[in-house]
């Protein structure tokens, strides 16, 4: 409900082209998060080393490096570009700059969602089925704003990555950084390919 209430908002009063006030949204909503559920996200980094930021640090450069291959040995796919304002067609500034902040944001509702579920002894399947539906959910609405042939691509992408985001948080060290990271690859994939494929 968070989720669609902050993307509501989004769409209808700041949208992607206003690369200030959206770099300002998202973090603004991502400190707060963090300072509601401080002690929510100390508990799940407790384990993690300093070590372990450099997994961000490489995601943040394939991240860098995707933008500038696109815009080096690519060709922005135009056609596209004109129905969609899909981060990963447009690859402008608020793809670099403020994607990854937005899926920030998303991971630390995913990560309060999880605990919480996983408190209430929700079984792992469950919820896995659950964060399916809802991602599926979540990336059809977008219909809207984006083409429908790209709103099903990336609803069958996210959706099966929600699958699996359970076992990836609760089994293996630092899952919530291989999350995030995951996701963010899955924007970079996505860029390459359609600018690859219709550039």
């Amino acid at each position: 409900m968070a989720d669609a209430a902050i993307w509501l908002f989004f769409f209808n009063y700041i949208t992607h082209t206003s690369f200030v006030l959206s770099l300002l949204f998202f973090s603004v909503l991502c400190i707060i998060f963090i300072l509601l559920f401080r002690n929510l996200f100390q508990d799940v980094i407790a384990k993690s080393r300093k070590m372990d930021v450099l997994l961000i640090v490489g995601t943040f450069v394939l991240h860098g490096l995707t933008y500038w291959v696109c815009h080096q040995y690519l060709t922005a796919p135009l056609e596209l570009m004109k129905d969609s304002t899909a981060s990963f067609i447009q690859v402008d500034r608020y793809f670099i700059w403020i994607k990854p902040v937005d899926v920030l944001l998303q991971q630390l509702m995913l990560i309060i969602l999880m605990t919480k579920l996983h408190e209430n002894k929700m079984s792992m399947q469950t919820m896995a089925l659950l964060l399916g539906v809802l991602f599926g959910i979540a990336h059809l609405a977008s219909i809207e704003q984006i083409d429908l042939n790209i709103t099903i691509v990336m609803t069958f992408a996210t959706t099966l990555f929600a699958l699996f985001m359970p076992y990836i948080f609760f089994k293996l060290k630092n899952g919530y950084l291989y999350n995030f990271m995951i996701h963010i690859l899955l924007v970079d994939l996505a860029a390459l390919l359609f600018w690859g494929m219709f550039g």
